[in-house]
């Protein structure tokens, strides 16, 4: 005999409801769970192509920067290259290749993908500009390219910024909700600034006034000379950190048998005439012979730009970059010639100069 009572029959219904409303809410999870995971693989989709992007500006914010200070004398023969110029030093103020940096800057953003596609030239805003590294805070450190350039203080720097837009990146699961791309945009911002401090073994015993350097040449690619003939000296002069530098010493520094210690914006140089007849041959040596190690020192030579205090004494307040074309010894007909340069590289430093073609490598600003 079976002894199981059979259940209520509004007993069985409860279960029945209970299960059915287990269900429904394991639907609705089920709905929500698809729905966040649609959610988060769109935004992580949206996260890496904005990484690519952003690989494609700083690429052509970092190409561009350096293309600031590009000079045209880069065969070193005194007459521009096609489409390479001279960042020009216009009194207080530098005038960079805005245009030259902007066009390559661009072209190297588009040598980058994302989405498995090239970054189109349309999507790049190449832009040249001013940083300001002294920008007080809540102050823009961006300042808009002019006319007159970048001021020439040390603390303000031609800049490159590059902007990469792109406006259909698709969405795959949120387009089902009306959403079917999204549009992400980087931007990258890069400088080079120019050194406010050298290291050991850098600098030759020759110094330009800021004035002859900066000021007194017509166009960017004039000679600079260092002479015995005054009518045609501009400025230059024998200079060392050392007091009563000795011909031995100025002859061994120019050979590179010694190094002269590093030295930073503000440092005071000895000013001296006392050893050119052996600072002269000594450089003629290093122009005209190719087997001595000198010979390449003085195509990319660092010398400090200074002011003059006096007949003895002078203040560097920055670093210039030239290539000594030429050497004669012999009395009053002893000369160097130098053209401006660059290519100086020399380690970031703390504090900054003011430019005159050497500097300390490109830094990404933002």
């Amino acid at each position: 005999m079976n002894s199981r009572l059979p259940l209520p029959r509004h007993l069985g219904r409860r279960r029945s409801d209970q299960r059915g409303a287990v269900i429904l809410w394991a639907a609705a999870a089920l709905g929500m769970f698809l729905t966040v995971a649609a959610f988060v693989i769109d935004i992580g989709y949206v996260f890496m192509t904005k990484s690519q992007l952003q690989n494609a500006a700083d690429a052509g914010a970092s190409k561009g920067a350096t293309l600031l200070y590009y000079r045209a004398d880069v065969t070193g023969d005194g007459v521009p290259d096609p489409m390479t110029y001279d960042m020009v030093v216009s009194g207080s103020y530098v005038q960079p290749n805005f245009t030259l940096a902007e066009a390559h800057a661009t072209a190297n953003a588009t040598e980058n993908s994302a989405e498995k596609r090239l970054v189109a030239t349309s999507d790049v805003v190449a832009e040249g500009g001013c940083w300001n590294t002294a920008a007080a805070s809540g102050q823009s450190a961006w300042i808009a390219k002019s006319a007159s350039g970048c001021l020439n203080d040390g603390k303000i720097f031609p800049a490159m910024r590059v902007t990469v837009t792109r406006l259909s990146v698709i969405l795959f699961f949120e387009r089902l909700i009306g959403l079917g791309t999204a549009t992400v945009e980087t931007q990258a911002i890069a400088l080079v600034k120019s050194p406010g401090s050298v290291g050991s073994g850098m600098m030759l015993p020759i110094a330009f006034d800021e004035q002859a350097y900066l000021g007194t040449r017509v166009a960017p690619l004039d000679p600079l000379y260092i002479a015995e003939d005054q009518a045609i000296r501009d400025g230059g002069y024998w200079a060392t950190l050392v007091s009563n530098a000795s011909a031995s010493y100025i002859r061994d520094v120019i050979y590179g048998n010694v190094s002269q210690a590093g030295a930073s914006v503000g440092d005071p140089m000895a000013v001296s005439d006392s050893a050119k007849d052996v600072a002269y041959q000594a450089f003629v040596d290093c122009v005209t012979n190719t087997a001595l190690a000198c010979h390449a020192r003085v195509q990319q030579a660092v010398l400090p730009i200074t002011r003059r205090i006096d007949n003895v004494t002078a203040t560097i307040i920055g670093f210039a970059c030239v290539r000594i074309a030429s050497a004669q010894s012999g009395g009053t007909n002893s000369k160097l010639v130098f053209y401006p340069n660059t290519g100086c590289m020399v380690a970031q430093s703390p504090v900054a100069g003011i430019y005159a073609g050497t500097t300390d490598g490109t830094r990404m600003v933002f």
